[in-house]
């Protein structure tokens, strides 16, 4: 048997590496399960124990996991139970990332006795996992890494900004700014269309069987007052109908900012990170001093116990949506942003 050349000799067991690492790789995708997750701890003055507001956990694996019960295990022996479902499992898709929400409690028990939790949830010397109970078996959660937020980036340099969209909502509709009216259409079916106007509409074919006027899109009772005419000679489908003045909603919406807006303009190297790093430093300076000084004429002062980060836990927030203009800080989810719905 001829012997091969010591070059193809070497191609051959770096293709065979290659293909059994696959493989490795391909079973470990498939075998056992890899879950990450994190939480968080709250305090509120609906109750007197701090409770866990939101855990999120995410599926790594390309299988699904079947999930019993959620426990968060404090110190070496205590189970608090967040969730159970027995009757019937949840089901991790493969890859999939899902957020569980909870409220304030009345109070923890075990047994038939109540047990006072305070202490060793807020102590950071006791540690705290949470822990699946799975088709596996027992499962301690992997945490996650150090998510990466630009709101602590702003705190360390407030050169930078955080800007968000503001969306005018009306029933999932997007209410653009320069939409004058919103109308909403009802059929003999119950069928709901919504119209959004502008005073410039009368230029285009909106409705089919007749064409709004410049004077009717004056105002919302000109308007209105033109749909009803259209109405009576039949020529508009509509069972009813309904003008809103999204000019009048806006301002309304619009009083929680000030007039005049800030230009963008971007700056240079030196004014970004030199300059702003040192105005920020300047500024915590400042506040530390404004801190201090309030202590002093309020000893009795505590800080403020509603939000405690954990080290695999994400700060509580409103959900998105749920909040008009959530404010930047520990309690609000910066990647949502502010809706105004109606």
């Amino acid at each position: 048997m001829t012997a091969l050349p010591p070059i193809w000799t070497v191609i051959a067991i770096a293709l065979s590496s290659a293909a059994l690492f696959v493989a490795f790789l391909n079973f470990r995708r498939k075998s056992s399960i890899d879950i990450a997750g994190g939480y968080s701890l709250a305090s509120s003055v609906e109750c007197a124990d701090k409770f866990v507001a939101r855990v999120m956990l995410e599926n790594r694996k390309d299988r699904p996991a079947t999930i019993f019960e959620i426990h968060l295990l404090v110190g070496h022996g205590f189970y608090i139970q967040l969730e159970s479902f027995e009757d019937s499992p949840l089901i991790l898709k493969a890859y999939e990332t899902i957020t569980r929400e909870y409220g304030p409690i009345e109070f923890y028990s075990v047994n038939t006795r109540r047990i006072d939790m305070t202490e060793i949830l807020g102590s950071k010397r006791v540690r705290h996992r949470l822990v699946l109970s799975t088709s596996q078996g027992r499962y301690v959660v992997k945490r996650f890494r150090r998510q990466w937020s630009a709101i602590k980036d702003h705190f360390r340099n407030h050169s930078i900004a955080i800007i968000r969209p503001v969306y005018l909502k009306f029933k999932d509709r997007h209410v653009g700014g320069n939409v004058n009216f919103v109308l909403e259409l009802v059929d003999s079916e119950g069928n709901t269309e919504v119209v959004m106007l502008r005073r410039d509409s009368y230029r285009v074919q909106t409705f089919r069987r007749f064409r709004l006027t410049q004077e009717s899109l004056e105002s919302a009772e000109t308007l209105t007052n033109f749909l009803q005419e259209r109405q009576t000679e039949g020529v508009l489908a509509a069972k009813s109908f309904k003008v809103l003045d999204a000019e009048q909603w806006r301002a309304s919406e619009r009083s929680f900012y000030r007039d005049e807006p800030i230009l963008a303009k971007d700056v240079n190297f030196f004014a970004f990170y030199i300059l702003g790093r040192l105005r920020t430093i300047l500024a915590d300076r400042a506040l530390r001093i404004e801190n201090k000084r309030i202590a002093r004429q309020h000893p009795m002062a505590t800080p403020n116990p509603s939000v405690e980060a954990r080290p695999n836990g994400k700060a509580p927030g409103p959900a998105p949506g749920v909040v008009y203009h959530p404010s930047a800080g520990p309690g609000a989810s910066p990647s949502a942003p502010p809706h105004l719905e109606r």
